[in-house]
């Protein structure tokens, strides 16, 4: 702008300063020549404020872009102040078909949050709604105070939700140490965790160069687990990490997951209600792709019949 100001200057100078020369009887061209140095000097103050601010905008571009800076203009949502996550009556489709229809949810921080319900009803297609592998059509998600409704997978990853799907997806081609490492987001992300993850699954720091594949089923979920705890995630999601172990190994990874808990926020559906009820703090109730009772679980422990009602079990 100031360049812009600074040319109109010197051409102004350079059109007037001839014509008004020409008005005290001199000659034209003396008074171009005059324009020229005139338009030229008046141009300097403009340049040289350009050039002392240039490098403050450049400081201010140096600034790291928040993953989610593309979707601030939503506006901050009016969140309970101790949720780190809100899911407001969001529908999702996977190709023609309406799988969720009307789920809404809350996730206090700092605590354990289970998704409930029968197979089918929506509980894992709920989780991939929110860490946008399949983006909702209507209502709103919104993590720490934004509105991450419509980011990409990327970018919701990257402001601090990580995601660990069911059926154990690790590289079982590649070694451990591998499989933690290429879940680093940033440089240094391994070196600070390792230790906090090997606190939690001692038989990874153990198994360490052994292919992933060569691990069983329940170091296969660890190592799931332990992927996302590499980069600084405030929320995991966990989908069914009970499912196919055996109880000894289940009880294990409840003593992790409630160990985490302690420095992470768990959203976590597990069909097992036996684990469910022993591990989370509230829980969501999701029948037919509707959300359709959430609360403490030491009041749903106290409800039978709800709980044959939606969940099966008697």
């Amino acid at each position: 702008m100031l360049i812009i100001w600074a040319a109109v200057g010197a051409t102004l100078a350079v059109l007037i300063t001839p014509t008004v020369y020409r008005n005290l009887n001199q000659k034209p061209l003396d008074g171009l020549i005059i324009g020229l140095i005139v338009g030229i000097i008046g141009s300097v103050p403009g340049l040289l404020v350009f050039w002392l601010l240039l490098p403050y905008r450049f400081r201010q571009s140096d600034r790291p872009p928040h993953p989610l800076d593309g979707f601030r203009w939503r506006g901050v949502a009016q969140m309970h102040s101790n949720n780190i996550l809100e899911v407001r009556d969001i529908h999702t489709f996977i190709g023609q078909f309406h799988i969720l229809e009307g789920v809404s949810l809350e996730v206090p921080r700092g605590s354990i949050t289970v998704i409930l319900g029968r197979n089918g009803a929506g509980k894992t297609t709920t989780l991939r709604s929110i860490i946008g592998l399949n983006n909702p059509r209507s209502g709103s998600i919104f993590y720490n105070g934004r509105n991450i409704t419509h980011a990409t997978a990327h970018e919701i990853a990257a402001s601090g939700i990580g995601y660990v799907p069911e059926h154990r997806a690790i590289f079982k081609e590649l070694t451990v140490r591998e499989n933690l490492e290429i879940a680093a987001r940033k440089r240094g992300d391994l070196e600070r965790n390792q230790q906090f993850i090997f606190d939690l699954f001692p038989d990874l720091q153990r198994l360490i160069d052994l292919p992933g594949g060569n691990l069983s089923g329940g170091q296969q979920q660890m190592l799931a687990i332990a992927r996302a705890l590499v980069p600084d995630n405030d929320l995991l999601l966990i989908d069914e990490p009970s499912e196919g172990l055996a109880p000894v190994i289940i009880d294990q990874l409840m003593a992790a997951i409630k160990q985490l808990a302690k420095h992470k926020t768990v959203l976590l559906v597990e069909q097992n209600f036996r684990v469910a009820s022993r591990l989370a703090d509230r829980y969501v109730i999701i029948d037919d792709g509707h959300s359709v009772m959430s609360g403490d679980m030491a009041d749903l422990i106290k409800n039978p019949d709800v709980i044959k009602r939606y969940l099966g079990v008697a």
